[in-house]
């Protein structure tokens, strides 16, 4: 279950008192459980309303599905909407909850990574899926950008990621594992992935090439 309350107040070193100012709000009573260590780029703030992504969890249907919903604020132009994306095959195992930014034309940006099994059993290999909201602040549509995700040097991945957005707003940056099945890739090095311009332009870095230059 996801629940959203808003907050009044500030936390200090002096002065950690904080309160509610409404009742909760259950925005999904269906979400798969994720653990704590992974809840980074879940929850965003627009200039019109709150956005949040979760996994689905459905006890009838095992079909891996990722939920990204948005809820408006008070006299905000947008309603409340949810966006279900399901990764369907064979050798799809699972997806990771998405991590979102929001860029500074307001476009919500949606990194999933799906789970993929393979003849092998000692390996499983994680890619990643790019989404963009068709519209500012309005995940109604969103529009399946993964072909732009760039497949060299990396290609398969360990899920475990995140994902920031620059000041200016002008860059987006995934940070991510990379992993082979030759091993010549093993959890290092970190690779980047960098959005440029509303996810026209990725491209992939190690992390190690980024502090080198």
């Amino acid at each position: 279950m996801l629940i959203a309350t808003a907050l009044v107040g500030s936390i200090s070193p002096a002065d950690a008192t904080i309160s509610a100012n409404d009742d909760p709000k259950v925005l999904n009573d269906s979400i798969a459980m994720q653990w704590g260590g992974h809840t980074f780029s879940y929850l965003l703030t627009g200039e019109n309303g709150i956005f949040w992504s979760a996994t689905a969890y459905d006890p009838d249907d095992a079909t891996p599905t990722a939920l990204i919903g948005q809820e408006p604020k008070e006299g905000s132009p947008i309603k409340s909407a949810l966006s279900k994306i399901r990764f369907e095959g064979s050798n799809v195992k699972g997806n990771n909850q998405p991590q979102m930014v929001r860029s500074k034309d307001g476009y919500i940006h949606a990194f999933i990574g799906v789970t993929y099994s393979t003849d092998n059993p000692q390996y499983n290999y994680g890619r990643i899926h790019y989404y963009r909201s068709d519209k500012p602040e309005d995940i109604t549509n969103l529009v399946d950008r993964t072909e732009l995700i760039p497949t060299q040097p990396y290609k398969d991945y360990h899920l475990r990621m995140n994902v920031g957005i620059s000041q200016d707003g002008q860059h987006v940056v995934l940070v991510i594992l990379a992993i082979s099945e030759d091993a010549k890739f093993r959890l290092t090095p970190p690779s980047c992935l960098l959005v440029r311009n509303r996810g026209l332009t990725l491209y992939s870095k190690s992390l190690s090439s980024m502090q080198n230059q």
